[in-house]
């Protein structure tokens, strides 16, 4: 009636399995630091200078989750870009504002393919190194 089964190597694949969990947090969270620079110096590039306080208030930090819903996974592989402070208010209505300048979502739009690539590199070195072939 009743068949059981046993995996053989179970441990060995649950062992890998952390393995990668440790890899892929160093690999994938070194290539998120970069693209938010890089993000982050383009945008300055594009903003308006006459801007003000706005192109020293933008860059990106860690997300936290919180005022997210919907935010799921590893918190520690997670960025936000960021821009405005109390003195760069007026960092929205730059963006979308009639008479502003676009700063913004030109950099994303310009960098989405770059930055997806190297996540892309980031998971498959972690993978490879988690499975012991490192290149």
């Amino acid at each position: 009636m009743g068949t059981s089964a046993t995996v053989q190597g179970l441990e060995g694949y649950r062992a890998k399995l952390r393995r990668l969990s440790e890899a892929s947090v160093k690999h994938i969270s070194a290539a998120l630091e970069k693209n938010g620079d890089e993000l982050s110096a383009m945008r300055r590039r594009l903003v308006n200078k006459d801007a003000g306080d706005l192109e020293a208030s933008i860059g990106w930090e860690w997300a936290t989750g919180k005022g997210r819903a919907g935010l799921k996974g590893d918190m520690r592989l997670a960025i936000k870009a960021t821009a405005g402070s109390p003195s760069a208010y007026y960092a929205s209505w730059q963006e979308f504002g009639p008479y502003g300048t676009p700063y913004f979502f030109p950099a994303y739009r310009a960098l989405k393919k770059t930055m997806q690539s190297r996540l892309a590199r980031a998971y498959g070195k972690a993978a490879r190194e988690a499975a012991g072939g490192v290149r």
